[in-house]
């Protein structure tokens, strides 16, 4: 596992190795205020934290944002702007954190997008905070392809396998029927009533390893998936 903490800490060892970390969907209401946390307050890993793939994340490195987003056209310069990284400011950075990088473009529905992000990140990452998703359920029912594309990412999810790199996801409470007021996580059974709710969940499973990622009735009756 990987636990992010804020620390307000300014010693940080210069000659640490570099910890790369991609954030999807930053231009959104969640990846905004993510990385202003990060990139202000700074992160550090947990003593214990060594992710699945057995890969050892560095407990006093630096650390690198890289902040994929799609068409937000002013995200850049506000960020730049926030964070004090325009040549005329002072950098507001917290000392963990040596640089933020927006990655423009960046459209899960498109062909292309593990290869911008691999190029804009260096080929490498260590942690993937994944955030970017189509999450209108009325364009979702009208547009399933693009849906399930972003929101299940399968190339997303082999790269993060090839580099040794954990996702953390965030998902939606339409994994559930609804007809309950409140859901309890491993005792209430999913069953999501529209194809959003059942790409955020195929995606929950292709973490967790499950097979089937979606059964016969959480398809609507389809087959499963």
């Amino acid at each position: 596992s990987y636990t992010i903490t804020m620390t307000t800490s300014t010693s940080v060892n210069n000659t640490s190795p570099i910890t790369k970390i991609l954030i999807t969907g930053a231009s959104g209401y969640l990846g905004q205020h993510l990385i202003a946390s990060l990139a202000l307050l700074g992160v550090a890993p947990s003593r214990s934290a060594n992710n699945s793939a057995g890969k050892d994340i560095k407990n006093d490195g630096r650390h690198e944002i890289y902040c994929a987003y799609n068409s937000l056209p002013t995200f850049e310069d506000d960020l730049n702007d926030f964070l004090g990284l325009a040549s005329d400011t002072t950098s507001r950075l917290h000392p963990s954190i040596s640089k933020v990088v927006p990655l423009g473009n960046i459209d899960f529905s498109s062909d292309d997008y593990m290869a911008k992000i691999q190029n804009g990140c260096g080929g490498s990452v260590d942690v993937i905070v994944h955030l970017a998703a189509l999450s209108s359920p009325g364009y979702c029912e009208n547009n399933p392809k693009d849906a399930w594309k972003v929101n299940c990412p399968l190339e997303l999810y082999r790269f993060s396998l090839e580099v040794g790199a954990p996702i953390i996801y965030v998902s939606t409470d339409q994994v559930y029927e609804g007809t309950k007021k409140f859901y309890v996580e491993d005792i209430d059974e999913t069953l999501p009533v529209n194809v959003y709710g059942r790409t955020k969940l195929a995606f929950e499973r292709v973490l967790l390893g499950k097979d089937p990622l979606l059964n016969e009735r959480e398809m609507g009756g389809s087959e499963v998936c």
